[in-house]
Parts: C-alpha cells; sequence; structure tokens
C-alpha cells in the first residue's frame, strides 16, 4: 500500500480523470491512498499514525476498514492532539471532527 499523505494527490487537473494515485497503480502500486483536496498536517499525521496502528494491531482488517477507523475515531474526538499542537485550539472535545480534516483521503486499488 502506496500512501500519498501530501495535497490533491487523488485529483488530476480537471482535464483528465488521472493524478499521481492513479500514476503510481499504473507503475505497479496495489492500493494507493490519495487525497482530493489541500490537507493540514497536524490532522493528517494523526489520521496516518491511526490507520496504521489500526492494521497493525487488528488482525484481518482491511486496508479500507482501517482507513475508515482511522477517519472516524478523528470524527469522534477519540485522536487528540498535544496541547500547544497545531489544532489543539479547535474544538476541545474533536479537534478534527469537520471533514476537512479527514474526507480527502480515499483508496484505490486493491482494498483487502
Amino acid at each position: 500500500m502506496l500512501t500519498l499523505s501530501a495535497c490533491n494527490t487523488g485529483g488530476g487537473d480537471g482535464t483528465e480523470v488521472e493524478g499521481f494515485g492513479t500514476l503510481a497503480q499504473r507503475q505497479g502500486a496495489k492500493a494507493v491512498i490519495a487525497s482530493l483536496w489541500p490537507v493540514a498536517d497536524s490532522s493528517t499525521s494523526l489520521l496516518m499514525q491511526e490507520l496504521y496502528r489500526i492494521r497493525e494491531t487488528s488482525q484481518g482488517i482491511t486496508k479500507l476498514e482501517a482507513l475508515r477507523e482511522a477517519q472516524l475515531e478523528l470524527l469522534r474526538g477519540e485522536v487528540q492532539t498535544p496541547v500547544g499542537a497545531p489544532g489543539s485550539s479547535l474544538k476541545p472535545n474533536a479537534p478534527y471532527s469537520h471533514p476537512f480534516y479527514w474526507a480527502p483521503f480515499f483508496l484505490m486499488g486493491n482494498w483487502l
């Protein structure tokens, strides 16, 4: 699984459907996580940490389920930022609940 956690890695320029994620698949990546719009560094870091933690600790979980669960954790406020870190002044109980922080990421290719 290739994770492209930077901004706009899943979209093209509007004249075609292909983005960097599609190109990575053509070069052999079986599964690619990409983003549809600019992303925030602090929430993206937490999301990716949770994604890989869930994949490592939950036997039999698919890549898609791990991504979904990590996104839900940000939505519910189950993943917190350290005090003073970017985003810590947002909603104290769920600083990254807004879809801007967790919704741009999607999985392309083999989701198992």
